[in-house]
């Protein structure tokens, strides 16, 4: 069942961003979609059950635009699908989904380049055994784009999480976070968009780095490398004394119009 949703949602993602408005969908872009297939770099050994395919669909539907008559405070329903897929191992399972609905609302700021999203969001991997993990906060995060082609973006939230079916901070202070900073520059084609998500008790800093190339004139699809480290990918991963691996993929990104790749 697992698969067939997740098959659902990819050709759902790929059946819409061709469509040159989502508007026509009743749906708009949220986080970025794409699809990519790589392997650890951390001197793992390479095999069937260590090399992985991830990828993540994202769509939002509005709710109410410009409220009170303020142009640009909007509200939407959202729903991202992140997913870790081991392809090539026996039978193929996942080693891990993320679920994300959340509630946000867009604030317009009077500074040129300056946005913020507030919303509440729920990320959990939809398991009930001993690695059943959740989260529920509140979050704020500020983005601001400069003429020159880079944006800076930080995102701070404060919430609870549920560990081995207990309500516990650990799950933020040891493994999730409650902060990410990022960066993205773009130059014509190619971007370059690094993040860095600090947790504590011991510390450990998770980061991303991704490059994106658009090889056609179309806005919407490029070639894609992602090289992560962190918590965030996996809930699975979210075990004490446990360090997630360092993995560098390839793939597809997709970018419908609206759609933040800096977000968290």
């Amino acid at each position: 069942m697992k698969r067939f949703i997740c098959a659902v949602l990819c050709a759902l993602a790929f059946s819409c961003a061709s469509i040159p408005s989502l508007a026509q969908t009743g749906l708009e872009g949220f986080r970025s979609i794409y699809f990519v297939s790589g392997i650890p770099v951390d001197g793992t050994p390479v095999n069937s059950t260590s090399a992985d395919v991830k990828f993540q669909v994202s769509f939002a539907v509005p709710i109410f635009s410009n409220m009170g008559d303020i142009e640009g405070l909007d509200m939407k329903l959202a729903y991202t699908h992140k997913a870790v897929w081991l392809l090539y191992a026996p039978s193929s399972p996942f080693k891990d989904n993320t679920f994300i609905p959340g509630l946000y609302l867009t604030v317009p700021l009077k500074l040129k380049g300056s946005n913020l999203l507030c919303g509440i969001e729920h990320r959990s991997n939809g398991r009930d055994d001993e690695l059943s993990r959740s989260v529920n906060y509140i979050f704020g995060e500020y983005s601001h784009s400069f003429p020159f082609g880079l944006t800076l973006c930080a995102n701070a939230r404060v919430g609870f999480g549920w560990y081995d079916n207990l309500l516990t901070q650990d799950i933020f202070s040891k493994f999730y976070g409650y902060a990410t900073l990022g960066a993205m520059y773009e130059y014509k084609r190619l971007s370059v968009l690094v993040s860095m998500t600090p947790s504590f008790a011991p510390f450990h800093l998770g980061h991303t780095v991704e490059l994106a190339f658009r090889p056609w004139k179309s806005h919407l699809y490029h070639l894609f490398v992602q090289y992560h480290h962190g918590y965030d990918e996996c809930f699975s991963d979210c075990v004490y004394g446990n360090n997630p691996g360092y993995n560098i993929r390839f793939g597809i990104l997709i970018t419908p119009s609206g759609a933040r790749r800096l977000s968290r």
